[in-house]
């Protein structure tokens, strides 16, 4: 069984090879600096919502805005908003452990759940980028999934810094307005069978797109550029001003060995600078479009 987490899922609609990197191979992308205010918020919602899902009760803001629902109690709900465990669905056709970790779930009187996603932003209004809807649109697959009944509207909890009181008396104040969303998971299975067929196949190509496979090339282009030998820009320049070139070309010119000169002669031919070799026959020095 092989556990497929919901950011690594949302990982293949960025970029296929960087999927293949991180789920077929542990290479993560670099990860970013912790947005510690997010978690913070996190903890704080969090903590007030479990007062009134002990009680049984509607938390403020699902009064306010009118909503059928209070905080779902639920014996495995820290189990599910746990980032190592979460909601886990075993998914035996790919045997892929499709799991993600939930931030909280209102059920209405019906008994229907309602996913919920806390957000901590600074801008003015909350936007609701295509991955936010991913991560919510899984777990309500997952959720139903796992037999429970799941209303496609969720909610996003927004806290947004309110930047026209700023620091008041010392104090950040936040608004949080709750946003409606209604998700559709009917593409979720679909992407799960492409991820199997991916991490079955070879690595894909890089994403044309894609700043983490960009920075990976030009870090191997360098790394095979100091490999090849200190003539080697010299004897690029060289080659330009001819029509054909050999190794004894280059030995003579450079005044080194036979076997350098080889070398570097593959070296020029594997930069695109001379074609291959036939027998004996000089290589011929191939013009770019530039030149």
């Amino acid at each position: 069984m092989i556990k497929l987490s919901r950011s690594k899922l949302e990982l293949l609609f960025e970029c296929p090879r960087c999927f293949w990197l991180y789920a077929g191979k542990g290479i993560a992308r670099p990860f970013g600096a912790p947005y510690t205010i997010n978690n913070a918020v996190d903890f704080l919602l969090k903590k007030e919502f479990d007062e009134h899902r002990k009680n049984g009760t509607a938390h403020y803001l699902i009064t306010r805005e009118g909503i059928d629902a209070i905080p779902f109690m639920h014996e495995d709900i820290d189990k599910w908003r746990n980032t190592f465990t979460g909601i886990q669905y075993h998914h035996k056709e790919t045997d892929f452990l499709v799991f993600g970790a939930v931030d909280d779930i209102w059920v209405d009187t019906k008994g229907n759940l309602m996913v919920v996603d806390y957000k901590a932003s600074g801008a003015k209004e909350g936007e609701l980028y295509d991955s936010y809807k991913h991560q919510m649109e899984i777990y309500q697959w997952i959720l139903k999934k796992m037999g429970f009944k799941v209303l496609n509207r969720g909610y996003f909890v927004y806290c947004r810094v309110n930047k026209d009181n700023g620091f008041a008396k010392g104090n950040l104040t936040f608004d949080i307005k709750v946003q409606p969303y209604d998700g559709d998971d009917s593409w979720v299975e679909d992407k799960i069978y492409e991820a199997k067929k991916i991490l079955d196949g070879r690595i894909p190509k890089a994403e044309v797109d894609c700043d983490f496979c960009k920075y990976r090339n030009t870090v191997e282009e360098a790394e095979s550029f100091d490999d090849k030998d200190e003539l080697f820009e010299d004897a690029v320049e060289f080659a330009k001003e001819l029509e054909t070139i050999t190794a004894a070309l280059i030995q003579q010119n450079f005044k080194t060995g036979y076997a350098r000169a080889a070398r570097i002669l593959d070296e020029l031919e594997s930069a695109g600078i001379v074609g291959p070799g036939e027998g004996s026959k000089p290589r011929e020095v191939l013009k770019s479009n530039e030149e």
